[in-house]
């Protein structure tokens, strides 16, 4: 695989981060076999290239949190502090996600994974989702959690049509949320969705969103903190990884707001 990639990746060209299915077992086999094959590369680039996933796993998820915050604010005069938040998946995206949205007060109601989706209404803590991470390295799922910590759990259906939240964060896969999901979102008063996975709304959802009047990011801009950690990490600390991140993320906002002012489309992201 690697082979086929490396002519894609580059600190000019672009950066390689975890996914769905790719962990730190499998960055680390790819950047060993990225080492061997460009000789040429200084050990800096390459670190910059693979020392976000394993210094700072959380910045993809931070970045998404501060990106939504500072759209809140522009977009309803808002705060994230009390709104009901749904997730989908329950990975170090989503993880990073809740943590942070807790730290910003608010209320993270969901995770989903392949067995269904468990749901708090008073909304997972800290503790409540490092017990998901636990349970997950061991390759637990969210149904054995919902039973161990008797939280309610849904197999049937999708948390966007089952639970109502102001502020959206599909984290899980590609084309997660539909047409019907996005219509039933706007129904349910939703405010926001900040695209967290790689497209996780199909084109017809980002039509009706729009159509709707639902606040739409896309993953690009949501999900670009471990592209921006990537490029900061050499010499520098979790901490100062974390400042850069905040300081960031709602710049790249505003510079999105003010071209799509320029070209016809005031409040587009």
């Amino acid at each position: 695989f690697m082979h086929e990639l490396s002519d894609f990746v580059g600190a000019e060209v672009d950066t390689l981060e975890t996914d769905l299915g790719v962990g730190k077992l499998e960055m680390a086999s790819l950047e060993d076999t990225f080492r061997e094959l460009d000789d040429g590369a200084a050990a800096e680039e390459i670190d910059e290239l693979f020392g976000a996933c394993e210094i700072f796993p959380e910045a993809s998820g931070f970045g998404a949190v501060y990106f939504a915050e500072r759209a809140m604010q522009a977009a309803f005069q808002t705060t994230l502090k009390d709104k009901v938040c749904l997730l989908s998946g329950s990975g170090t995206l989503a993880r990073s996600i809740a943590l942070k949205l807790v730290e910003k007060g608010a209320v993270p109601v969901t995770f989903s994974d392949e067995t269904g989706y468990v749901y708090d209404e008073k909304g997972f803590t800290k503790g409540d989702i490092d017990n998901i991470a636990h349970i997950k390295a061991g390759s637990g799922t969210l149904k054995e959690y919902a039973k161990a910590s008797h939280k309610k759990f849904a197999e049937a259906g999708t948390l966007w049509e089952q639970v109502r939240g102001d502020i959206a964060f599909p984290c899980n896969i590609q084309g997660e949320l539909n047409a019907d999901d996005a219509t039933l979102l706007a129904d349910n008063g939703c405010m926001a969705v900040f695209e967290s996975s790689d497209r996780g709304c199909t084109p017809n959802a980002q039509e009706i969103l729009e159509e709707r009047q639902v606040l739409y990011a896309p993953g690009k801009l949501v999900n670009c903190g471990s592209v921006i950690a990537s490029h900061q990490v050499v010499g520098r600390s979790v901490e100062e990884l974390n400042a850069i991140l905040e300081e960031r993320m709602p710049q790249i906002h505003d510079r999105v707001l003010e071209t799509a002012d320029k070209y016809g489309r005031p409040g587009s992201l």
